[in-house]
């Protein structure tokens, strides 16, 4: 024979309780989609432009740029290992919105060729 937990009845919403429960859970999933879209928009709106620069030994460096065109320029350089990702909650952040603001990857870094010769 099998063993069915019990449970107690005053645990389970029942009448109003139920309804509040199940329009509680609607709540919350909406304000969850909310600001899933909302963090989304704002990261898929914070490059305006990605193009490519070639260098002088022929690697191909990625560069981003978003903000005001005419505003005065940011230039974010990323560390060892990162790539112009490490920057995007600066790139997306409206206070910085007025300035130029320019991301790029290190070559053999993110977006951006790696080197053939080692002395490149």
């Amino acid at each position: 024979m099998r063993h069915r937990p019990t449970v107690r009845p005053s645990l389970l919403p029942q009448g109003n309780r139920l309804m509040n429960h199940i329009r509680f859970v609607r709540l919350l999933r909406n304000t969850w989609l909310v600001a899933l879209l909302s963090g989304l928009s704002s990261i898929a709106l914070a490059i305006d432009k990605s193009y490519t620069v070639t260098a002088p030994d022929g690697v191909k460096l990625a560069v981003q740029e978003s903000g005001d065109p005419s505003g005065p320029a940011l230039i974010f350089i990323h560390g060892l290992l990162g790539s112009h990702l490490n920057w995007e909650k600066q790139i997306g952040n409206p206070q910085l919105q007025r300035y130029r603001m320019i991301t790029y990857d290190l070559r053999g870094h993110g977006l951006s060729d790696k080197p053939g010769n080692i002395e490149a």
